[in-house]
Order: structure tokens, then C-alpha cells, then sequence
């Protein structure tokens, strides 16, 4: 009798516990977690969006972010896989990409929102592009597809995961440490308020907003041009490309273009050079500043004044490159 008496009392209790973690509806609940990054953002607050209004409401299961940007909380399984997690940037939240040298952060973020396709958990500037890409995209385009969308868009590599950690990953993969430069500059335009959002629901400003950032990084030269603080080229590959570049000029000093066998070689440096340089942004480089301020140099009709220690070379000194200062 005892026996069956604490047999019959550990059912009743598993069933209560079944019931403690379901909604009135059958809606088992779980923990959702996930993380919001551009660097790490600490003090995002995010939410399921289960009136899928672009808002964390009051109703709405929700959770600040933690110093990686990590974010836990109970909701509805079923919920989970139906509704968007959304993640609101507002004067509290902080990016670990501008902690101080002794730790501190404060820099203030402008308001922003980033979202993620429904169970997807991970949010981020480009979590939101592809997010808006599945809004508007035919029924039953696939997560992937869309992906795929936008890493063509910002010419990104095709094998890196744009729902994965790209600020550890960039430690070890060089691939995303592009990737993380390009969430900030997404990160960026998505904090640009409109001229027209007053009055506008939370809903048509996201829109408006990334409608306004597609439009701002259309193009490859004008995307990288944007990107003023890109840092994907170590310092040491940096430092050879200076000494190749004083190396070439040393050359050059005493280049005799009667010999072929030194105009083929040359030939071959400065195509492998060019190549290199596409879309470089040379007026961050050591020993040629001033560069970008000449314009199209080989259009000048008169030979320029170069920064000091450098020489004006044409067109003919140079073949297969525009006469530059070097």
C-alpha cells in the first residue's frame, strides 16, 4: 500500500510538472537563447516578437543582454519556431567593438532594431538584411537562398555563415574578419534615422531603414569605399607592401626601359601591384598621404607637386598603371 501510494504521488507530480511548462494552449516552454553581435552588444533588450509588430512589448517574453551578448528566456516552443526573435539598441546597450583600454564602454549607440528569420537565434546588422529579404521574398524561399542574397550583395565570401559568431570566428578565419568590418558598416547605416519617420510604426522605420542601407551599399567600389576603418589586411602584410613599394622605387630610380628582359619583370610586378591595390584606400598608408587629394592623375597636363620624399612618374615609367606619385 505504501509502495503504491509514493508510486501514484511521483505520477501526480511529473504531471504537474509537465503542466508548469505549457501554456494553456499545449505550448511546452523552453529556454531560448541566443546572442546579438555586431561587436558584442551588452544591454540589448530582446524579445519574441509575438504580435510581430517590430516592438518588445510589455507581454512579451524578453531578457537584456549579458556582456557577450548573450540572452536567455522562457518561451513557447511552438512560439520559437513560429515568430521572429527581434533585438531593440536603445542609450543602455553597448558594443564591445568600442571598449576602452582599461575596460570601460561609453559610448552611446544610436536607437537601431535587428531581427532574424523565425528560429533563427543569433542577431546581427546582416541577420537583419536577410531578414528582410525573407518579408519580401516569395513564399517558400528558402533561409539559405536568401542568405546567399545578401553575401553576394556585400561580396562576402560564399562559405561563411552569416547566423554564426563572425567576432570569435574572425580570430581564427580570416574570412570573417571582412565579415565582422561589414556588419559594422551595416550597423552604422541601420542607426541613420529618415527625414520621414515621424508618425512612421516601428515596422515602416526598420523598413524604410534598410531599404536606405541596401541603397547606400550598392556597388562593391562604393560598399568598400565606405568602410573607412576596414582592417582586414594584418599589420605585418602592411608592413610588405611598404617595403614592396619602396623596393619598386628604388627600381624605378634606375629603370632603363631599353632592357626587355627588365620590362617584363616590371611588366609582371606592376600587374600583381594593381591587382593588390584595387579599391585600396591609400590615404591611410604611411609615406602617401596626399594621394587621394590628387585625383585622376593621369588626366593633369602638368607634372604635380608630390609629398615630400616621393617623384612624379608617367604613364610610360609605370607600364600598364596611370602616372602617380610614388
Amino acid at each position: 500500500m505504501k509502495k503504491q501510494f509514493i508510486k501514484n504521488t511521483l505520477s501526480i507530480a511529473l504531471m504537474l510538472g509537465i503542466a508548469a511548462c505549457s501554456d494553456n494552449d499545449g505550448n511546452q516552454h523552453i529556454d531560448l537563447s541566443g546572442q546579438v553581435i555586431d561587436g558584442y552588444l551588452e544591454n540589448a533588450l530582446v524579445c519574441l516578437d509575438l504580435n510581430d509588430n517590430d516592438m518588445c512589448d510589455a507581454s512579451e517574453p524578453s531578457q537584456r543582454t549579458n556582456s557577450m551578448g548573450e540572452y536567455s528566456f522562457q518561451a513557447g516552443e511552438s512560439d520559437a519556431k513560429q515568430y521572429r526573435v527581434i533585438a531593440i539598441i536603445d542609450s543602455q546597450t553597448r558594443d564591445s567593438d568600442n571598449e576602452n583600454a582599461d575596460g570601460s564602454n561609453d559610448t552611446v549607440l544610436a536607437d537601431a532594431m535587428y531581427s532574424t528569420p523565425p528560429g533563427k537565434r543569433l542577431l546581427s546588422p546582416l541577420t537583419t538584411l536577410v531578414d528582410h529579404e525573407l518579408r519580401t521574398a516569395t513564399s517558400g524561399t528558402s533561409i539559405m537562398a536568401l542568405e546567399k542574397k545578401v553575401k553576394e550583395s556585400l561580396s562576402l565570401d560564399m562559405s561563411v555563415n552569416l547566423f554564426s559568431d563572425h567576432v570569435k570566428l574572425a580570430k581564427t578565419d580570416s574570412k570573417y574578419i571582412q565579415v565582422h568590418s561589414v556588419a559594422r558598416v551595416v550597423a552604422k547605416s541601420l542607426a541613420k534615422p529618415g527625414s520621414d519617420e515621424a508618425g512612421k510604426s516601428s515596422r515602416d522605420i526598420l523598413k524604410s531603414r534598410v531599404v536606405a542601407t541596401k541603397a547606400e551599399l550598392d556597388g562593391q567600389a562604393h560598399f568598400f569605399a565606405a568602410i573607412v576603418d576596414y582592417d582586414a589586411v594584418p599589420e605585418h602584410d602592411m608592413a610588405m607592401m611598404m617595403a614592396g613599394m619602396s623596393h619598386l622605387r628604388a627600381e624605378l630610380e634606375n629603370f632603363d626601359p631599353t632592357v626587355e628582359p627588365d620590362m617584363a619583370a616590371m611588366r609582371e610586378g606592376m600587374a600583381h601591384l594593381r591587382t593588390e591595390l584595387e579599391g585600396f584606400d591609400s590615404s591611410n598608408m604611411p609615406g602617401m598621404s596626399g594621394m587621394s587629394e590628387m585625383g585622376d592623375m593621369s588626366e593633369m597636363s602638368d607634372t604635380p607637386e608630390c609629398p615630400e620624399g616621393q617623384r612624379w612618374y608617367t604613364e610610360n615609367e609605370i607600364p600598364g598603371m596611370a602616372a602617380m606619385c610614388m
